[in-house]
């Protein structure tokens, strides 16, 4: 079983190898789903590579956002560059650059990442069949269900610690809609942080409605073996190396099972980081249980309770150990904080005190009552604690021979657990000694200084005659060169063939010219079956439809697409007329040529994508296969800027029922701190659907898609009214705007 860390800076990625990861995980300065952690040159990851390889521990590169048409070779290049330089896996989230660099270099590791939102049996063995070697699954996912896709045969990498997202992974839209960072380009503002509240007709609930406790499963590790899962994976690319060093070490022990004592492991991760914890939906956890409505920031651990404040200090009753430089938080409505720098007992000034003492300190101005609760942020004395262990290399043992007599060569000899020898012979010839040898002790402990090199002897064989003389310097030099050649030996894992293959990619011509109108209620039917414009149902109406829109989100699927119908994941599909939403993320003609290969017959484009980019999409397309590609886009609707499995309505009201029906009493909306109210909608799963405030239409463009070879649309339905629905209606039939005020998504305003 892998252990594998976060590497969002040089500092992280050393604390993580001397915690004892097997694998680390980082991201290059472009196409990383971590655009705000510091990231690496290439070079830079070149190299690590190497640190890495020669202690043992593996490295996973991210390009993990969507690509678009003309950035698409640059990840292609930066792919390659990784190729060439060992790389122990890439992980990647756009469709069409896995298809590509499995085409050109069949043995390159391809790992799909969580923002493939992988989360059933049909879903896996379709990415499978596609190239990949390893699926990073949903964080949704149960150890059950993640059990039966280890079973498929494929490696499966499961998330056990840190940061979840509230919405499925690679399905959320909010930040890029509401600010212009999109979370699948790797720039998520995460207004799921945010203050938002959970409002209806009448009342307003939480503060913080969507914002996910953080996951922790370090005394689950017995199952994740049990259920045979191949790597277990840390978040934390935006955490500090303290942080890094720590929860690896913890879940390195409780995977070794060596020295380790959960509750006080757990209680240093907390002093750490802690946002309150969850099991996750590994362990079915309830939907109601994963949100901390009440903060999203840290809370820390409790540390004491306000007993007077008097003038401008604070005085605080203990209920753990105090240090100078320790960071707290004041449990009020404002979550005030601050640095402890100087504190007293009793008048006395000191550097720390214990459980039980009453200490003061000035309140810096804040008003803070008695009887407020204190927690402790932040932990000097545990963070010096990591700061001495982080400093302590990870060495690896070496089998040492040495050999030699008058008149030859010294010879050095090193083997490896990987079973590496190498052999090196001195420049310089031994010499017996006129007047002092140089003795086995004093060869030895010059051998044993391995300088920077990552190494101790496990086992020395000493093979030299006696009464040599060998000069230090030279002795010296001779174990430099040899612990570097052992480095060499050691740097390349994976013996990549080098194979840079042409592309190709045989598709047909196919062309439609449809508008669908897609609904989620049986009476925008009875509505719209009177326009004569094919109808594409909500598959949960049971309605008989010519097209039918598969679930956005089934734990449960194991079929392929049939026909007439639409899905929003990549799965295989059989023959016939097979859609692929714009939820499928498709943002280049590469994606493109992946679905239209594997049998697909209209593909709508992301929504994500601007006017500019769908241009250079289609006639990128168009240049290499001498005919447009058969596309749509969604031209009018709320769209859903999240599908999320937890439930901030149940959750809001501290209900325990994951199926409690508070959606059916009333309309739900989200509201956040700027008054911008989003609708919810939920389906039988109980997944929520978070729509747009306000509906993203392109009607009034038509004429201008359609002058891009572009002859399929959607008109998609969901909390409209009547009056709404003939209006949207009249707009299409008439080729006008829906309104003054229409909003064009990111058809007009382009995202980085």
């Amino acid at each position: 079983m892998e252990l594998l860390a976060p590497g969002g800076n040089y500092n992280s990625f050393i604390a993580a190898i001397n915690a004892g990861a097997d694998a680390i995980y980082l991201g290059g300065k472009c196409f990383s789903a971590r655009a705000y952690s510091s990231n690496f040159e290439k070079e830079e990851i070149a190299s690590l590579i190497k640190y890495a390889h020669v202690r043992d521990v593996k490295v996973y590169v991210t390009i993990n956002t969507l690509i678009f048409e003309d950035e698409f070779f640059d990840a292609v290049e930066f792919a390659s560059f990784l190729y060439f330089h060992d790389v122990d896996g890439i992980l990647l989230q756009d469709l069409g650059l896995a298809s590509y660099l499995h085409k050109i270099h069949p043995d390159l590791v391809l790992h799909a990442s969580t923002q493939l939102s992988c989360h059933n049996l049909i879903q896996a063995k379709s990415l499978m069949n596609i190239g990949f070697k390893r699926v990073v699954l949903a964080r949704e996912v149960s150890l059950e269900e993640a059990k039966k896709i280890k079973e498929l045969g494929v490696e499966v990498e499961m998330f056990v610690q840190g940061a979840l997202c509230v919405s499925y992974s690679g399905n959320c839209l909010m930040s890029s809609f509401i600010g212009g960072r999109s979370g699948n380009r790797g720039r998520c503002a995460q207004p799921c942080r945010h203050h938002m509240e959970v409002v209806s007709s009448n009342e307003s609930k939480s503060e913080y409605a969507i914002s996910t406790k953080d996951l922790l499963t370090l005394d689950k590790i017995e199952e994740y073996k049990k259920a045979g899962i191949d790597s277990l994976k840390i978040e934390g690319r935006m955490k500090r190396e303290e942080y890094v060093y720590q929860v690896v070490s913890s879940y390195r022990k409780a995977i070794d099972l060596v020295d380790i004592n959960y509750e006080q492991e757990i209680d240093r991760i907390k002093r750490l980081f802690n946002r309150n914890f969850t099991k996750g939906y590994i362990f079915n956890e309830s939907r109601t249980k994963l949100l901390n409505q009440n903060t999203s920031s840290n809370i820390g651990v409790r540390l004491g309770k306000v007993v007077k404040v008097k003038n401008n200090f604070i005085y605080m009753l203990l209920e753990d150990d105090v240090h100078v430089g320790d960071g707290i938080k004041f449990l009020n409505k404002k979550l005030d904080g601050m640095l402890l720098t100087r504190f007293s007992i009793d008048k006395e000034v000191v550097k720390q005190a214990s459980k039980g003492d009453i200490i003061s300190f000035s309140r810096n101005n804040l008003v803070i009552e008695v009887g407020t609760i204190v927690n402790k942020t932040s932990d000097y004395l545990l963070n010096e604690d990591i700061g001495s262990k982080i400093k302590i290399n990870k060495l690896i043992p070496l089998k040492l021979k040495l050999q030699g007599k008058e008149n030859t060569p010294l010879t050095i000899t090193l083997e490896d657990e990987r079973n590496n020898v190498i052999e090196y012979q001195s420049s310089f010839i031994l010499e017996s000694a006129k007047n002092n040898p140089t003795t086995k002790e004093r060869i030895i402990t010059q051998l044993k200084k391995v300088d920077e090199f990552p190494y101790y002897y496990q086992e020395i064989d000493y093979q030299l005659s006696d009464n040599l003389f060998v000069p230090i310097s030279l002795l010296n030099s001779a174990r430099r060169i040899a612990l570097e050649m052992m480095n060499k030996k050691r740097e390349n894992f994976n013996h990549y063939l080098g194979v840079s293959n042409k592309y190709q990619s045989n598709i047909t011509n196919n062309q439609t010219n449809m508008t669908l109108l897609k609904i989620v209620y049986k009476k925008q039917y009875d509505i719209l079956k009177n326009y004569h414009l094919p109808l594409l149902c909500d598959e949960e109406l049971n309605i008989e439809s010519e097209y039918i829109f598969n679930k956005r989100i089934n734990h449960h699927d194991n079929s392929k697409v049939l026909n007439n119908q639409m899905t929003s994941y990549y799965k295989e599909c059989e023959e016939g007329f097979t859609l692929l939403s714009s939820y499928g993320n498709v943002t280049n003609s590469y994606a493109l040529d992946l679905y239209l290969e594997k049998g697909y017959k209209l593909v709508f484009l992301s929504l994500e994508c601007s006017r500019r980019q769908i241009k250079l999409m289609m006639e990128s397309f168009y240049k290499r296969h001498s005919f447009y590609p058969n596309v749509g886009i969604n031209i009018y609707g709320h769209i859903d800027y999240m599908i999320m499995r937890s439930c901030p309505i149940s959750s809001a009201y501290n209900l325990n029922n994951d199926h409690c029906q508070m959606c059916k009493k009333d309309r739900y909306y989200l509201k956040d701190h700027m008054q911008v109210t989003f609708p919810l909608l939920t389906n039988s799963d109980c997944n929520v659907r978070v729509l747009s405030n306000r509906p993203v239409s392109i009607i009034s463009k038509l004429d201008e898609l359609k002058q891009m070879h572009i002859n399929n649309f959607l008109i998609e339905f969901t909390i409209e009214d009547n009056e709404q629905i003939q209006k949207v209606m009249d707009a299409y039939l008439n080729n006008k705007s829906v309104s003054e005020k229409d909003f064009f998504g990111h058809y007009l305003n382009e995202i980085e």
